[in-house]
């Protein structure tokens, strides 16, 4: 959230009350095999906990340990209210659908499951995209900079690059 400190244009904060958030379940867990071949495997019918599951089999060590073949992600988005499941649930869940999906265990090497708060935005109709200089000594940077064209973390990092380069070229005035 952003407080008006009376110097930011008040149409650019009313632009910010345009923008939700939804959370995100991620479940990241090295595998002693390879799930699936594609890495991008997309789950329809019946309707699973999560859409989808990202496999990474081309490994290096700063990713995995010794005994992983493979790293799996799958994540879930949910409601801009309250999250649905502790952490411990959604893992728990999506592993016994993984289990139903392959026909055996996963026996994962290693798990790391996060609820990300307001990972993923919701732009309401009217948006428009902001200025990268809101006011005295406020930057933003991000996806809601770039709509509407993809979200994606490669564009809010490219637009973090564009917004970091004007204030270094602005430091070294």
């Amino acid at each position: 959230m952003i407080l008006n400190n009376g110097k930011t244009p008040k149409h650019w904060i009313g632009q910010l009350d345009k923008i939700k958030y939804i959370h995100i379940y991620s479940l990241v867990a090295g595998l002693p095999f390879v799930p699936f071949r594609h890495y991008w495997t997309i789950f329809l019918h019946p309707r699973r906990i999560f859409g989808g599951c990202f496999t990474i089999s081309i490994l290096n060590d700063t990713l995995c340990t010794a005994k992983d073949k493979a790293v799996i992600n799958v994540f879930t988005n949910v409601s801009t209210t309250k999250p649905t499941w502790t952490v411990e649930e959604y893992e728990k869940r999506a592993f016994q659908e993984l289990k139903e999906i392959l026909g055996q265990r996963t026996n994962p090497n290693w798990v790391k499951t996060t609820l990300i708060y307001g990972s993923s935005p919701i732009f309401k109709i009217g948006f428009k995209n902001l200025p990268d200089h809101l006011g005295p000594n406020l930057y933003l940077a991000g996806i809601y900079r770039t709509y509407p064209k993809f979200s994606s973390t490669g564009e809010a990092m490219a637009n973090g690059e564009e917004v970091a380069q004007k204030l270094l070229s602005l430091c070294s005035k």
